[in-house]
Order: structure tokens, then sequence, then C-alpha cells
């Protein structure tokens, strides 16, 4: 299960002499299992829950976790066992989730599954757009077809608009230009238009009454009418066999017919040479012509080449495999043609003798899932000499375990039962899901053989056999229920062609099941490999698509998609947004189609709930004659009137004798109105096989909505967070320039200070972390100037920076710890920093800096020096010296006023490290003024003074510096207390900045980030055994929360209505936990 080296040692001799003697190292790497995550569908709304199943085609799975978009990890599941090899796991989303993107992480991220939480409405219809691959510059009409279909397989009926843009003015969001937009509207499956343009990219909208959905496609522009392109063509050719290839010929704009003629022309830069080029229906030997010999039929267009290098044989010897097909059919015998030239062969498949020409092969294609196959045909000649081919053929994606889904019918009233029969092999555990093919539509996260092959290609291996939260939505919201109710009044009409109304005495229930997945099941084969799954039909009218993976002794089997409609021929179509504000009045929208086969009258009603007011509409029209294939759109002003749940009714219809209905009931989600306000308390409880406690005390404003104050409780083991888990794997070795040297020097440093503190160091990270050190020290002393200084190109450059100098004294005082360091460098450089001392005791900016991005927010004067007194502190200058005495003096002759957060942040530091407790106070009191509070409640929408002029990414490396400098001056400081909820917030805030890539947004806001967590690591508890947390208010059920060692890094959370001021929490146990309300 692990690497390990293996050692070669081969010997030729001959008799007693020994011709060849080599040795070889060689690293075994363990072979990756195939881990394949599935989740019912690609996205979810916040509090529904979230489905997932795992098959790990080897062996047993090790630790499932799943990931928020802060990278909090909000569940985890440790010692998984499967199920006959799958895992099926599910997780509920809190009604607050944070929107985004989530991760489900396998075995050390061995494999993931992404999906996203969003407030979304499904797309009710989907639109394709047919279209030309390119069109040329001189094109004058540009031909579209667009093609609207609904999910259950209907035409759109709706208007179309078309807008055709450039690149360039796609970017302008104000483009606007009647010349080539156009809108009009069609009935019918398919649409076509003429736009004349000269643009390289295509958007199109299509709004309809009912319904809206944007497309977007590109669409080439080639400067040239023709074009030659080769396909996977060999860069050598061999003396004596005919050279094969592929080309493809474009026309733009029209199609190259059967018969046109289309010329060649085959230049060889060497003599004697008769080249063969099969194109198609081409054969035979062609001969180029002399150089000044015309080119036959002109020269239009654009040239190709493909230059060929002759293929070395020593005795002009030669093998080639070729495969009479492109991709290979599984689970049949396949014949590849090999060409001799000059060879005899001898194996246990072929014996013959001198073979000049070409004779085939049968090579067995086992229905296997094999992404591709390498053939490998090769001879040894008497003197030594090998010659050899080697070919690789794709193989279509199969699988040897065979797996068929079907449905009893392909179509199916709602409310109905069918079946969903399943053929596998015998004892086969298949995992079968249903989602609505407006999910898909959105997005597409079906397992596929592709994305299986994928997931077999990434692992080199082929199946042969058997805390925080986003404060997204921090509001109150309540399901709340309306319905809206058709009566059919065409008796002969429903009893003619309905299907759903055969018996019209029985009247139809209320279609009240809506789900985006249908079916989510585990379901066993039997002997006789089959088995049968009996579902009652949801109340969508739309198409379901289905699939099924299973797993046996036989290996994995899977089944393509396959398609269920449900549909009536008479229903009505409810469009609501995907919520609504307490108070709002909006537009509900009902839509009733007719597809049966004559006219009829229809009349809508909407049922009005204490929670919905239906504002009166004496002129409104809710009776109208629909023909066939018509459709019409009623519409209601609503008024969501107050929160809370409302629970669904049933809605009595009164329609005539043998009149058929429709009756719909969807819910609304109302959140309240005003504006959301969020007040944060924090605790770092530590009990020690005891019970503490602390006190909350929430006082809610006086203008809060009622019914909309929440109060959440999260608990975390771990204040870091998962966010600074795996920290070694942002060690590399320092490379470069000397800017680029210390890039990749200076993090390696605070890495092994985190990871020594938290006591996740081990011998393996520390040898690679100290080697990365020892080299970038010997490679940075490259960069040194003589009078101490240092500089991107060293002594190349004109003179040392300032900044750069200063950096590299303080890392190389910071790595002397761990390495070898030579004091005289160091001292060199603050000799040479005090000769660029002003007599204000401020310092100069000489030098240049190749990228000044390396600097972070250090950009004037005062900035530079409060860096460089940072580096004089943290170099244990004592503290009566000269240089950092006229530095601190500086410092304190600024004008507070005028300097940037990030300056008063860096003050901040340096004045706690000199011990100057009044400079400190009064620094970061202004930085509490400036950002609203102490715990920096604003910190992702920090002021504007910080932001001024700067890019996104600079914007988020100034903040993060800034808030590790904050938190440096918070915990330099010698009685720190841990509750301190500035320090806590600031902490927990910083570790969730860690991007993808292992570090922060910079090199400067990594160091310092690393440089801050590292010192606050060191002075909290690091074991945690088991505590038991309590929350305690008046007139709610108490919330417990246990941590422990196992889930410690999870963020634990519960919400409860405010309606106390005070609230209680224990600790009981042996540990530390993380507490925010």
């Amino acid at each position: 299960q692990s690497e390990e080296v293996a050692f070669l040692h081969v010997l030729i001799h001959s008799g007693d002499n020994v011709l060849f003697e080599g040795h070889k190292k060689v690293l075994v790497k363990p072979q990756k299992n195939i881990i394949l995550i599935e989740t019912d569908k690609g996205l979810y709304k916040p509090g529904e829950t979230v489905k997932f199943r795992i098959v790990n085609l080897d062996e047993n799975l090790k630790v499932i976790k799943n990931e928020d978009p802060e990278y909090n990890r909000i569940a985890e599941w440790l010692n998984v066992k499967s199920n006959d090899g799958i895992v099926d796991l599910s997780f509920p989303l809190a009604s607050e989730a944070s929107l985004g993107k989530y991760t489900i992480s396998v075995q050390q991220d061995m494999a993931q599954k992404t999906f996203s939480v969003e407030e979304y409405v499904l797309k009710k219809f989907e639109m394709k757009i047919e279209h030309p691959p390119h069109i040329s510059a001189a094109d004058e009409i540009l031909k579209l077809r667009v093609c609207g279909k609904y999910t259950y397989g209907k035409p759109v009926q709706g208007e179309v608009e078309i807008t055709v843009m450039t690149n360039t003015q796609a970017m302008e969001s104000n483009f606007t230009s009647p010349a080539i937009q156009k809108q009009n509207s069609w009935v019918g499956e398919q649409i076509d238009d003429q736009k004349s343009i000269a643009s390289d990219s295509t958007d199109f909208s299509s709004p309809h009454p009912e319904a809206h959905s944007v497309e977007m496609v590109l669409i080439p522009v080639a400067a040239t009418l023709k074009s030659i392109e080769f396909i996977n063509l060999h860069p050598f050719y061999k003396r004596g066999i005919p050279y094969t290839g592929k080309l493809c010929i474009l026309l733009l704009g029209q199609v190259l017919e059967e018969f046109q003629q289309v010329y060649r022309f085959l230049a060889s830069l060497g003599t004697n040479c008769i080249a063969t080029l099969c194109l198609c229906a081409w054969k035979g030997t062609f001969n180029p012509p002399r150089d000044d010999s015309p080119l036959p039929g002109g020269k239009e267009g654009e040239d190709s080449f493909h230059w060929l290098k002759p293929f070395y044989s020593e005795s002009d010897s030669f093998l080639e495999i070729k495969a009479k097909n492109d991709v290979m059919p599984c689970d049949q015998e396949q014949e590849v043609q090999l060409i001799c030239l000059d060879i005899v062969l001898s194996s246990l498949l072929l014996s013959c003798a001198d073979l000049q020409g070409s004779f085939s092969l049968t090579l067995p294609v086992g229905n296997d899932f094999l992404p591709d196959i390498k053939l490998l045909v090769y001879a040894v000649f008497s003197d030594g000499e090998v010659v050899a081919d080697v070919e690789q053929f794709e193989v279509e994606k199969c699988f040897r375990h065979k797996v068929a889904l079907e449905f009893s019918h392909q179509e199916e009233v709602p409310g109905a039962e069918v079946r969903l029969n399943l053929k596998a092999a015998p004892g086969s555990l298949c995992s079968v899901q249903a989602v609505d093919k407006s999910v898909l539509l959105k997005k597409n996260q079906t397992l596929t053989a592709d994305s299986v092959s994928a997931a077999c290609q990434r692992s080199n291996l082929c199946l042969l056999s058997a805390f925080m939260h986003g404060w997204q939505e921090a509001h109150s919201t309540s399901q709340d229920s309306c319905s809206i109710t058709c009566f059919l009044l065409d008796n002969q009409a429903t009893h003619a062609d309905s299907k759903s109304h055969a018996d019209d005495k029985e009247k139809p229930k209320p279609r009240t099941l809506f789900p985006e997945t249908w079916i989510w099941d585990l379901v066993s084969v039997g002997d006789n490999g089959q088995a049968s799954l009996q579902a009652a039909v949801p109340d969508t009218i739309t198409e379901w698509n289905a699939n099924t993976f299973c797993v046996a002794e036989t290996g994995f089997g899977f089944s393509p998609l396959t398609s269920f409609r449900v549909f009536q021929p008479f229903f009505v179509d409810v469009s609501l947004p995907y919520s609504v504000v307490q108070g709002e009045t909006f537009r509900l929208k009902a839509t009733v189609f007719n597809y049966l086969k004559d006219c009829i009258q229809v009349n809508t009603a909407l049922t009005e709930t204490p929670e919905l007011k239906v504002d009166a509409c004496p002129s409104c029209q809710f009776t109208s004659c629909l023909c066939a294939n018509e459709a019409k759109t009623f519409v209601w002003n609503v008024t969501a009137t107050r929160l809370g749940e409302a629970g669904q009714r049933d809605v009595v219809a009164v329609t005539p004798l043998q009149g058929g209905r429709d009756t719909v009931i969807k819910s609304l989600l109302v959140k309240p109105g005003g504006v959301l306000q969020e007040k944060t308390q924090n605790a770092f409880l530590c009990p020690a096989d005891n019970t503490i406690s602390e006190e909350f005390s929430l006082t809610l404003p006086a203008e809060v909505l009622e019914g909309s104050a929440r109060v959440t409780f999260s608990v975390i083991g771990d204040i870091m967070g998962p966010a600074l888990q795996h920290l070694d794997q942002l060690l590399s070795m320092p490379f470069g320039c000397g800017e680029q040297n210390m890039v990749q020097f200076a993090p390696n440093i605070f890495i092994l200070q985190y990871l020594n503190k938290t006591k996740q160091l081990n011998p393996e990270i520390k040898d690679k972390a100290l080697k990365f050190l020892t080299t970038g020290y010997q490679r940075q002393l490259l960069y040194k100037h003589d009078d101490g200084s240092y500089s991107a190109f060293g002594k190349g450059d004109e003179q040392g920076n300032t900044w750069l100098t200063a950096f590299v004294a303080r890392s190389f005082g910071q790595a002397s710890s761990y390495i070898y360091i030579d004091k005289d460098h160091v001292h060199s450089a603050l000799r040479w920093l005090q000769e660029h001392q002003l007599p204000s005791g401020c310092f100069q900016s000489v030098g240049k800096l190749f990228n000044n991005d390396l600097k972070g927010g250090v950009d004037d004067t005062i900035s530079l020096t409060a860096y460089i007194a940072a580096a004089l502190v943290e170099l244990h200058l004592e503290r009566n010296d000269t240089m950092l005495d006229n530095a601190l003096h500086c410092l304190k002759n600024v004008t507070l006023d005028e300097t940037s957060l990030y300056v008063k942040a860096l003050m901040a530091y340096v004045f706690t490290l000199s011990k100057d407790m009044e400079m400190r106070k009064q620094l970061l009191d202004m930085v509490e003024n400036e950002t609203g509070s102490s715990s920096l409640p604003h910190i992702s929408s920090p002021s504007a003074q910080l932001l001024t002029s700067q890019s996104a990414h600079d914007k988020s490396s100034s903040m993060i510096e800034t808030v590790a400098y904050i938190v440096l001056a918070h915990v330099s400081k010698p009685d720190l207390s841990l509750n301190e909820a500035s320090v806590s917030k600031l902490v927990r805030w910083l570790s969730s900045q860690r991007n993808a890539f292992g570090g922060f947004a910079s090199t400067q806001d990594t160091v310092v980030s690393l440089q801050a967590l590292a010192q606050y690591a060191a002075l909290i508890p690091q074991e945690i055994r088991d505590v038991k947390v309590t929350v305690k208010g008046k007139g709610a059920s108490p919330l417990e929360f246990n941590v422990h060692r196992n889930n410690k890094l999870v963020l634990h959370q519960a919400s409860l209505l405010a309606d106390t001021d005070t609230y209680t929490v224990q600790a009981t146990g042996s540990g530390c936990v993380y507490v925010q309300v």
C-alpha cells in the first residue's frame, strides 16, 4: 500500500565472460483504486438532503468527508464499510446553508465530487441551436435553427430573441446594436432564421410567457475558405512500407460533395522518393512534380504541411502495425494488419520465414472495460538488433458486467404505478436513480461511461474483472402553500382523449408531489439476474431519466440513461419564484395546456390561504376557450402576508358531471423583509475534567420583524479548522532569481513552525523542509552584493533593494532556528540598511524590485519603515539599538489619521513587540473604529480606504495581510487571553482564507498569515479527548454537541428561535472547543 524502491540487477554473460552488467533502481507505486461518487443530482436548495453513493471497486473505504464553500468540514464519516461494494450516505443541508460549491472527498482527496447549493428555479423547456461549425469572414448569410421543447416532449410556443455579437461586443454590458438584433414570434417545433452578420460569437435568449431560457453558442470565424487538417499522423516513415494517414478537408459554409475534385501534392526533400498517401478512396503511387511545375487546380486556400522523418534501422528491416478501425468494438475479435520488411519472426503466435509483405493478427478484444490497448510487436536478430513497432488502439467503452434498465411503460399519467425492470448478473447490488430532466438541463452530473473511463485513466487502472457558516441567508423562512384548480368543461373531448379521466365519476386527486429526484434506491438482484422496482409516478409533467450501476463478482456494470414520460393531455403548470419577501405582492402565473383533439372551455381558480392573500380583480378573465395544442396563461396578484408554516390543504372544486379537473398545490418560500443584521459572540472553552460555562446575552433591535430572529450555535474542536490540514503540501524547493527564491524560501519557515507547534511535524516532512531551507539559503547568497544588500539578480543589478534586503535578513534570522545561517550575512544586511536610514529615522527606498507584488502592502516610506522595524525587533536587537530606536521614533511621529488600515495594523504589531503598550492600544483602537468593532464583523467587506485603487486580487491579499498583522499584534501580547473575541474570530476567518493551491492570495500574505497562525497555535492546548457542549435557554429545548478527537474538525451547528435574551453554554470533559453564537 506504500511506495517502495526495487533494485534490478541485470547480468549477461557468455561462458565465463561477462558481456554486460547493470544496476537500476525502480520506484514501485501502489495501484490506486477507482472510486466513483454519485449524487442523486448536481445541485440542491438550502434545506434539502444531499444523497450520495460511493463505489470502491477494490477495497473498503476509509474516510469520507463533506466540505462547504468555506472549506468547513460539515460532515464526516470514519471507517466506513460498504454494503456489497456500495456506500450509501446522506446529509441534510441547513435551511440557511451557504450558497456555492460543496465537495465530497474520499480517502484524503483520492476521489472528489462537487455539487452546488443554489436558490434556483428549474427550466421548463430545452432549447437547442443548430448552426454551422464555422463561418467565413466573407459570408453574408448565417443560417440558424432554434428548436424549443418542453421536458415532456411537446414544442414550445413563444418568442425567440436572437442576438448576434462579437466577443468584444459581448464584454460590453451596455452594448446595443439594432442593426444586428431581430425579434420574431413563432409557433412550432423548429424556427429558421437568416441573419446578416460579421461576428465570431453568438448569444441567444428565448423569453417565454411563463418560462425563460438563455443559451449561447460560439461560432468561429475563419479567415480562409478552405483548410486542411491532418489527423493523428505519425512523425516517421519507414522505407519500403506505404505511409498511410488521414486528413480532413474543410470547405467553410458548404459541404464537400462526394465527387468534388481535390488535388494532392507531395513534396520530398530527399532523392529517389516514392510516397504513397492513402486518403479516403485514393490509392496508388504518386510521383511529385518538379519544383517549377505549376500546382494543379491553382492555389486557393491555406497550405498545410506535415513533415516526416525517416525511421532508422541498421539492417533496413521494419515492422508496422495497422488497425482496420479507429475504435475497436468490444466483445469480439479484431483483425490487425502487420507489415514486415526483411524480417524473420518467431513466437508462440507466429512462425514464418523471410516474410515480405503483410499478414493479419487476430486480437481477442474482450468485453472488459479498457480505455485503450497497446500492442507491441518486436523481432530480435542474431546480431542483437531489435526491430519493433507499438500502436495504441482505442477500445469502445463497455463493461463485462452487462446491465439493462427499462420501464414497464414508456408513458404514464401522474399517480399511476409503474415498474422499473432491471437485468444484471445474479447476486448484484445496484444503485438505481431517476431524476427530472429539468434538473439535468440545469446541471448534469449523471454517471456515464465516459466519466468512468476518465476515472480509470486518472488512476492508471482498468477494470479487468469483477466553522463559520456563510451567513448567506440568516432570515427566517417558511413554506406556504397555494393551489391552482382548473376545470375542464368539455365533456366529450375529455372522454375521448384522456385516459387519465377514463372514469369521469372519480374526481382526480390534486397534484402535490413534485420531487426533483424520484427514485434513489439500492436494489438486490436475485439468482435469475432480474429485479423489479414498483414506484408511484410523481405529479410533475415531465420526462424522467433513470440509470443504474451494479457491482457483483463479475465486476462493475453500468446502464445508459433510459427515459420515462409523465403526461396528460390537459394540465395546469404553475410558475413560482424561488422565494418572495413578506409583504411583497407578486404575479403568480398559471398556464393551462390543452393537448386534446378538440377545443375546450377552461375555468381557473386560485385558493386563498391565511398566509397568501389574493388581490381581487373584477376585470380579470379566468375563463377561456382553448383549442388543440394551445395554451393560456392566467395571472393573479398575490401578497405574502406573514411568516410561518402553512399546511397544505385539499382543494374542492365543483365541476359539471363527467367534467375533468387538474388541481396543483405547490409550496412557496416566504422570507422576512427588512435589512439583515448579524451579531456574533465567541468563546474558547477548555474544561479539564470538569464543567465550565459561559453566558451569552443577546439584545435584539427594537425594529426586529416578528418571527425573523434566529440564533445559531457553532462548535468546533480545532479553531484552525480543516483549512490548514495537509499544510506540508505547500513546502516547495526554492529556485529562480533572488526574489523568486525568497518567495519559495520564506513560507517553509512558518510551515515548519506551525506543524511543529501543532504536533503535526513528522521526520519525513521535517527532512524535506530542512532540505528546502538549506538549498534556498545557499541560492540566496548568489544574489548578495559586496555591501551586504540583496537584489533580484545580485551583482548584475546596480545596487541592492531595501525591502528585499530586510526580507532576507528577517527570513535568515527566523530560519536560523532550523538550519545553519552565518550571522555575518544577517549583520552585513543590517549595516547596509542602517546606511540608508534617514535622519528622521525613516528608511529610504533604494534599488529596484522586479516584482512589486512581493512587498504586499509595503508601498511607501512609512510602511517600509514599519516593515524594517518589525524585522529588527524579530531579530532580537537590543531595545536601545540606535537603528531600531530611530525607526520607532519615525513611526511615532507619523500622523496616524492619514495612514492606511494596513499600516496601522503593521505598526500595532511593531509596538507590541517593542512593548510600547500605549502606542499599541492607540493603534488597535483606531483599527476598531475603522472596521466597526474589535472583532471585525465586516471583515468580508472592509473599509473603502483599504480598497482604493486596487484590483480584486490586491483587495483580497491586502485584507489577509492586514488581518494577519492584527492577529500578530494580539498574540504577541504577553498576557493574551484566549477568550478575547477579537482574536478567536480573526484567527477563524484567517484560517478559512487558504486557497485551493495551499497558500493564501499572495506570497507576503501567506508568509505573514502562517506566522500569525503558528504563534496562535502555540498558545492553545492541542489535545482533545471528549467534550460535551450543552446550550440552554429559557423556554427552549437544550442543544447538545459532542466533540472528540475523531470529529474535532467537523463544524457542528444548530439553530433556535431567538425568543430569549440569555443563553448558557456549558462544556464538560477534557479539551478545548471554540463556540460561536
